[in-house]
């Protein structure tokens, strides 16, 4: 007698398949199959489903995130040329002001009374520095009265060069001040009586040609003598200016005279830049890690530091009246 294996139905005559199912449990099992391959498709399906979903969000998250970037990119971009616009403005404006500043100190210089100068015709020998008297440079002090200083007179040479020994004066001025006002010019090419040397005139921009028929400077060292008399002497650097006029015939120190160095006083006022070595470079550059009023103390860097715009630096006359107005600035800085 058979039997199913599954149901355990009997029967002479049941029929089994190879499996030993009957026909109903065949077919059931053929159902039950289905289902389960049925169901496995609907899963391959909705994991597929998942997948894409997955993907597509993917791709949407990657394309609001480019058009994120694209927007800051745009953004950055937009701000860095508002930046770069407001920075050209700002070197426009900047340029103006400084242009303005030149135009009105170019203004102030040639209304300047010039003094007309007596050449002497008595050469006098020049001197050695070592028998130049000791002088003494004046602090400014908050107990300095202001106004006792407003009288003074800035001197300035250009020359050949900065050995003492060797270089000589092409051009000397003088300018007097009253009440911090500038009131008298003395000013005038000198022929060094020798050839300027290239790297000279490339400083002072004084040529041959400017000082072949200008005075000597014996001629005009006694007119500067009475042009200056007692008064107090100024000048940026200004030891480097007295030795070269002193052994030319200035005497210096006249009794009770005072001197005032713009050079010295200008640390006591305005820090200076900190620097470091650059290895890259190779060579000391500013350290920006410190804070600083000027990158040094140069005459022109610090007269811009107050609003003074040289127009014709290392010409005598110009670097006077910048000094002056210089030491102006300091004073009032130095007295407040």
């Amino acid at each position: 007698m058979l039997k199913c294996k599954k149901c355990g139905k009997r029967g002479f005559f049941l029929r089994l398949n190879s499996n030993g199912l009957c026909e109903e449990c065949e077919l059931h099992e053929k159902i039950q199959r289905k289902i389960q391959v049925e169901q496995a498709q609907r899963k391959k399906e909705e994991l597929r489903q998942e997948a894409l979903k997955r993907q597509q969000e993917a791709l949407e998250r990657q394309k609001e995130l480019e058009l994120r970037l694209k927007k800051e990119e745009e953004e950055r971009a937009a701000h860095v040329q508002q930046i770069i616009e407001e920075n050209r403005e700002r070197i426009k404006r900047d340029l103006a002001v400084k242009e303005k500043a030149r135009e009105a100190f170019d203004r102030q210089l040639v209304s300047i009374p010039v003094y007309s100068i007596p050449y002497s015709s008595e050469k006098t020998k020049r001197r050695a520095v070592s028998s130049m008297g000791e002088i003494t440079y004046s602090r400014i002090t908050k107990k300095t009265n202001f106004s006792k200083l407003g009288d003074f007179v800035v001197v300035d040479t250009e020359t050949t060069g900065i050995t003492l020994l060797s270089s000589k004066i092409v051009e000397l001025s003088a300018l007097r001040f009253e009440n911090f006002r500038p009131t008298m010019l003395f000013t005038t090419l000198i022929n060094p009586e020798c050839p300027i040397p290239p790297e000279a005139t490339n400083v002072n921009h004084i040529t041959d040609e400017m000082v072949k028929d200008a005075p000597k400077i014996w001629q005009v060292m006694p007119a500067l003598q009475d042009f200056i008399g007692a008064m107090p002497l100024v000048g940026h650097n200004l030891p480097f200016d007295l030795k070269f006029l002193y052994k030319y015939g200035l005497n210096v120190p006249q009794p009770k005279q005072k001197f005032y160095d713009t050079l010295q006083i200008v640390p006591t006022v305005l820090s200076k830049a900190k620097t470091k070595w650059d290895a890259d470079l190779q060579e000391r550059v500013i350290n920006y890690e410190y804070s600083f009023d000027v990158e040094d103390y140069k005459l022109g860097t610090v007269c811009a530091h107050y609003g003074i715009h040289i127009s014709n630096a290392h010409r005598s006359s110009a670097d006077c009246l910048a000094t002056g107005l210089l030491f102006a600035r300091l004073a009032r800085a130095k007295t407040l």
